[in-house]
């Protein structure tokens, strides 16, 4: 019976030992805090603006084709 708890115990302890351990990182926070990042982060933001307002347009434009052809669609011969 003793040595079956000293057992239980020893293998309790080992596992305990074994045990992972992590913390969690706030990097947001520590990222904020870091004026390179935050220019960084702002010149991205702005070239990302830039092509959203590219792509905007461009589909704008495809839109407008596309309503033209439409349009059109029924004028047009078999060929075309």
């Amino acid at each position: 019976m003793k040595k079956l708890l000293f057992l239980l115990m020893l293998t309790g302890f080992s596992l305990a030992a074994v045990a992972q351990k992590y913390a969690v990182i706030d990097t947001r926070y520590i990222l904020d805090k870091m004026p390179d990042y935050k220019e960084a982060q702002k010149q991205l933001d702005d070239i990302a603006a830039g092509w959203q307002k590219d792509i905007d347009g461009k589909q704008a434009e495809l839109d407008r084709m596309y309503k033209d052809y439409d349009a059109e669609q029924v004028m047009l011969s078999e060929d075309l």
